[in-house]
């Protein structure tokens, strides 16, 4: 809602899916943030109470599965298709690896020093604020 809001306001989408509904609807209107809002509100209304009738019986169901197996199987699935697209689009190798050992690394250090891994957001606000403002840098455009 709030990416919505920026395009509104501001002209300037700030998620994916608000940048394809800025190419959808080239002239947002406050009509179309309307339906869109009341979009949103219906959607988490019907979502509300679906939580709220299965929630109880999910919380049970997952009192039963082993996390660290969880754990490991997600990453392993992770790893595969990480290799899997790699080869498809044919890229680097090497840099797909260094990607896949710095980005656990940055996962597992804040669990690790007690931080919020909130703190990685700065991976994504930063390059914004840089492109934002209108400094580009050789670095940041790939």
């Amino acid at each position: 809602m709030f990416s919505l809001i920026c395009i509104y306001l501001i002209g300037n989408p700030r998620s994916g899916i608000a940048v394809y509904m800025n190419y959808l609807i080239p002239t947002f209107t406050v009509s179309h943030l309307l339906i869109f809002t009341f979009a949103g509100l219906v959607a988490v209304s019907i979502s509300l109470i679906l939580c709220l009738k299965l929630g109880d019986g999910f919380s049970k169901l997952m009192q039963n599965i082993d996390y660290e197996t969880l754990s490991i199987s997600v990453i392993i699935l992770m790893i595969i298709i990480l290799y899997l697209f790699t080869f498809i689009y044919k890229r680097p190798i090497l840099y797909i690896i260094l990607a896949l050992i710095t980005s656990t690394a940055m996962g597992l250090i804040f669990h690790y020093v007690n931080v919020g891994k909130s703190n990685l957001m700065g991976v994504l606000i930063i390059p914004d604020m840089v492109v934002y403002y209108g400094m580009f840098f050789d670095f940041f455009i790939f």
